[in-house]
């Protein structure tokens, strides 16, 4: 299956979806974002991340450095964002 996903508000909606699982949800925030998920989260937690990494780190389609990791809470790495 192919989809496309133009936006972040797409993937947001895209993600949200009954059909798809969290190892689903995961594994195309990552391709869409280009972050890294070290730990298994539930749907709940990558929606949670997601939407925080979007409001943080996209604003306004902006192409700024960004946090490698999708848990990270600042741009600067600390290892405990990505424990937590």
């Amino acid at each position: 299956m192919q989809i496309q996903i133009n936006n972040y508000k797409e993937l947001l909606e895209f993600i949200k979806r009954k059909d798809i699982n969290s190892k689903q949800a995961t594994e195309i925030v990552c391709k869409a974002l280009k972050v890294i998920v070290l730990f298994d989260m539930t749907k709940d937690e990558v929606i949670e991340a997601t939407e925080y990494h979007i409001k943080t780190f996209c604003r306004n389609n902006n192409n700024n450095e960004r946090p490698i990791f999708l848990t990270q809470k600042n741009a600067e790495f600390n290892i405990n964002d990505v424990f937590s």
